[in-house]
């Protein structure tokens, strides 16, 4: 469980050097989460990175990738 908790907040960081990049494009972060079905994972994540980190995230990400009620139930089914 510590290998697993580790390579997550080693992900969070990465994740975070990687938004705060200059020339990251969020259109293209959020056009991405939504093509490969990964909106519920990146919602997750870029909220975790506000909340853990601070990183600015913008709201209109945000509010393009969040889950749908179906998406949240399946995630909270499947862990």
């Amino acid at each position: 469980a510590n290998h697993r908790g580790a390579r997550r907040t080693a992900g969070l960081v990465d994740l975070a050097l990687l938004v705060q990049h200059p020339d990251f494009r969020w259109d293209v972060f959020s056009q991405r989460s939504t093509r490969w079905r990964l909106r519920p994972s990146a919602f997750k994540a870029l909220q975790t990175l506000s909340r853990r980190f601070g990183t600015k995230v913008p709201e209109s990400v945000l509010k393009g990738i969040e889950p749908t009620p179906w998406e949240r139930l399946v995630r909270h089914l499947i862990g």
